[in-house]
């Protein structure tokens, strides 16, 4: 269900930051999922492991 919150994990640093995704695509037999990363202002797209899902309510 989107919009969902979810936090954008960078693998390489371990680091989270906040994000809202927007948008799941098929395409070529992976998903992808875009969205906003909202502390930096600036659009993410990523395959579902690069995010932890939070759900449809706010928690951040």
């Amino acid at each position: 269900m989107l919009p969902q919150f979810a936090y954008y994990v960078d693998h390489e640093s371990g680091s989270q930051e906040r994000c809202v995704l927007f948008q799941a695509e098929a395409a070529n037999g992976k998903v992808y999922f875009g969205g906003w990363l909202i502390d930096q202002e600036n659009q993410v797209v990523g395959i579902p492991s690069d995010f932890e899902l939070l759900g449809i309510n706010n928690p951040l």
